[in-house]
């Protein structure tokens, strides 16, 4: 007789991961969340010739809504092919503010990792000022603490950023995958863009592309990062059920 869990692993103990090719989710009476997974690639020897593999597990509403900031922040992490290739990383920005914020960015740091904030040139993105926003890093603490906000982005937060926490300015769910994109920043350090849904408003979702920069205090200690956020829709007037969403990223190291 096999053993249950012999199938899902090499004899070297590696586990044996297969291919989803379809999926479904639905609700119990009881309000809990049923995930359904095939596959016709299964290595399950109980598993009737020529018929998909299926697992089906039930999980509670939190646990569905974790298991999806689970994937966001997977997703949040994927490298790009050419994560080393500022140009290429620049070259794939859609709006005027992310690339004219980039390009003063590369030119202030000039052979060194990052600039510092004493290098940036206010009349270089003065007129992207409304969309900029960053963050000071506090190495010892691992805190991020507000520095500035234009003025669209704090139309979109209801607040000034100036001094205010992570948690001061987000969701508590938010707040854990924003500390993980900004750690991420200041520690390899390297650049994000997102691209897709930024927020949402209510049921309205805005898109755009989000660029996350890092700052130096010498050019190569990170201790702040540089944001510059753009979408197309209507003027945010309004903080009211204002979510930061992060879709897809593409990562620089730098």
């Amino acid at each position: 007789m096999i053993e249950p869990k012999q199938w899902s692993r090499t004899p070297e103990g590696k586990i044996i991961l297969r291919l989803i090719e379809e999926w479904e989710a639905g609700v119990t009476e009881h309000g809990d969340i049923v995930l359904s997974f095939s596959s016709s690639l299964g290595n399950d020897p109980a598993a009737p010739a020529g018929e998909m593999a299926r697992s089906q597990f039930i999980c509670t509403q939190d646990d569905a809504k974790e298991i999806a900031r689970m994937l966001l922040r997977t997703l949040a992490f994927t490298d790009q092919p050419d994560p080393a290739d500022f140009d290429a990383f620049h070259g794939r920005m859609k709006s005027t503010p992310l690339q004219t914020v980039a390009r003063h960015w590369n030119k202030a740091r000039g052979t060194r990792r990052m600039p510092t904030w004493n290098d940036l040139q206010a009349d270089c993105i003065a007129p992207h000022l409304g969309f900029i926003w960053a963050y000071d890093y506090d190495r010892a603490e691992e805190v991020f603490t507000g520095r500035l906000s234009g003025s669209k982005i704090m139309m979109g937060f209801g607040r000034a950023f100036l001094g205010a926490p992570l948690h001061a300015l987000y969701q508590p769910h938010v707040v854990e995958i924003m500390q993980s994109v900004l750690v991420r920043i200041v520690s390899e350090p390297a650049c994000v863009r997102f691209s897709g849904n930024l927020f949402r408003i209510g049921e309205h979702v805005f898109q755009g592309e989000r660029l996350m920069l890092p700052m130096g205090a010498d050019g190569d200690h990170p201790d702040g990062v540089l944001g510059v956020s753009h979408w197309d829709d209507a003027v945010i007037s309004t903080p009211d059920n204002f979510e930061v969403l992060f879709d897809r990223a593409d990562w620089c190291k730098v």
